[in-house]
């Protein structure tokens, strides 16, 4: 142990503590929470409407990938890509909901995130309904 260190804390049942089981009961615990429930669930949902938003944009023919790094990939294998950005939405919300910092900084953030996501679904609707060009 290096000076300065903070010592693991111990268990009450003497056991050396476990990352994966403290990380866990550690999002559970802030998941608990409605506002951070609430701000996790726009994040998602706002990631899963803009692959069916795009996926509906690509299938009509009138529009292409606008990312240029995943315009191949969309091509190829949809579905794959799409589960491919979700679960990096995911690893964002794990790491957001992870990092040790003020209760109201963390949902200042969430909220950032879950705004700043609803971007791509809103340009895919108005691009489909013919609003935006």
């Amino acid at each position: 142990m290096h000076p300065g260190q903070a010592r693991p804390r111990a268990h009450p049942d003497g056991n050396e503590p476990r990352p994966i089981v403290e990380a866990a009961r550690r999002v559970r615990s802030l998941l608990a929470w409605r506002d951070v429930r609430i701000l996790v669930g726009i994040f998602l949902g706002a990631q899963a409407l803009d692959a069916v938003t795009t996926s509906l944009a690509l299938r009509s023919g009138r529009f292409e990938e606008g990312n240029p790094w995943l315009d191949e990939a969309v091509a190829t294998h949809p579905l794959l890509t799409y589960l491919t950005k979700f679960g990096i939405a995911l690893v964002i919300v794990l790491a957001l909901l992870l990092i040790r910092i003020r209760w109201r900084l963390r949902d200042w953030v969430l909220f950032l995130f879950a705004v700043l996501s609803l971007a791509a679904p809103a340009a895919n609707l108005l691009r489909l309904g013919g609003w935006l060009h």
